[in-house]
């Protein structure tokens, strides 16, 4: 058969109780699966670990981030990289952190499946209340194998729809049953012999606290399957930070051969202007014959404006043109798509009007 690249993904969902300071503490422990063990040559694992300060006074300067992995019961591998303290002016601080695990994967994830721990550990030298709330890990495995393997894995990720607005009080389905069908007749998932191994929504965006020191609680549900409470937004210094949160269903699917709603609220106070929502499936399945059947491919392109993001009028829009190339052969039809915008406002602005191509502003 032929060599491939692929990269797949798992997450580990937000701690809702805040770290203690200087203490090593565990998000959870997973099994990663990758089936493809022929000429298997893992060439970057690295985890992008995220959370927010529960600092109630002066701000919380951090002094030291420690993220570390372990793979069944061989030691951790940590890693320090934070050069000089990340200072603050009396605001609070959302982490996002970046981590290269690849050696010690390559080195020690050599089956078709392994136990795998995250843990978080920071210091903080300044502030009242020290700890780290929300704290979540994802997990990204770039790796070259041979095709000839009987069982297949992938990951794919599925934009869902956005709030132009705050977000309620009140528990609110965004768009309308934006959770897709994944398996059966219309499924999205065109594979057969499919087995989630992994599923969990990313939600992200901006506090959008407007100076207030209410703290909120994002909250979501899936149906009427109950509501999930994340950690509570600690707000005392009125800051709007950019955040991210992860909610794990892998031990909880949701049937996959409907569609479902996807709901959220926050507790308290509107928040969380034009919340960001992912969902990442992973899941293994008995790949085609070639030419036989069809497959799921899923891509994400990166793009950047030139210039000042527009006007205050439709003439002024800021304007980016992207070839995407897709190079497999005979019908290809889209199952889902999204863009996801980030921009840095030097002052307040009344909305945001995006769209593609043809269709309507939104």
């Amino acid at each position: 058969m032929a060599l491939a690249t692929k990269t797949v993904r798992y997450g580990w969902g937000s701690l809702t109780t805040a770290t203690a300071d200087l203490t090593k503490t565990s998000l959870g422990t997973k099994t990663v699966y990758i089936p493809e063990t022929t000429s298997r040559v893992i060439r970057s694992a690295f985890v992008i670990f995220s959370g927010q300060d529960v600092i109630t006074a002066t701000g919380g300067s951090v002094n030291r981030v420690q993220v570390s992995v372990g793979i069944d019961a061989v030691a951790d591998s940590d890693v320090n990289d934070l050069a000089a303290t990340i200072a603050n002016t009396g605001e609070n601080i959302a982490l996002h952190w970046h981590a290269d695990f690849t050696s010690y994967f390559q080195t020690n994830f050599t089956g078709t499946s392994h136990s795998v721990e995250t843990f978080w550990l920071q210091s903080q030298n300044t502030g009242t209340t020290a700890g780290y709330r929300n704290v979540s890990a994802e997990l990204f495995i770039t790796y070259e194998y041979d095709d000839a393997d009987a069982t297949h894995i992938k990951s794919v990720v599925l934009p869902l729809e956005s709030l132009v607005g705050a977000l309620a009080t009140t528990m609110t389905q965004i768009g309308t049953n934006q959770i897709p069908q994944l398996t059966g007749v219309g499924g999205i998932l065109p594979e057969s012999s499919v087995v989630i191994r992994d599923y969990y929504f990313i939600v992200e965006g901006n506090e959008a606290n407007a100076a207030g020191t209410t703290d909120w609680t994002l909250g979501l549900e899936i149906d009427t399957d109950g509501e999930f409470a994340f950690g509570a937004q600690e707000c005392a210094l009125a800051s709007d930070r950019m955040c991210r949160w992860i909610y794990d269903r892998s031990a909880t699917v949701p049937t996959t051969t409907v569609t479902h709603q996807f709901k959220a609220r926050s507790n308290a106070l509107a928040r969380l202007n034009h919340m960001s929502i992912q969902l990442v499936v992973t899941y293994e399945f008995t790949p085609p014959a070639a030419g036989a059947n069809r497959t799921l491919n899923s891509i994400m392109v990166p793009f950047s404006f030139e210039s000042v993001l527009g006007g205050t009028v439709a003439a002024d829009n800021a304007r980016v043109r992207l070839y995407v190339r897709i190079d497999e052969p005979g019908t290809i039809t889209m199952r889902q798509s999204g863009v996801q915008l980030h921009l840095n406002a030097a002052a307040a602005i009344a909305g945001l009007n995006a769209r593609c191509g043809a269709q309507a502003y939104r």
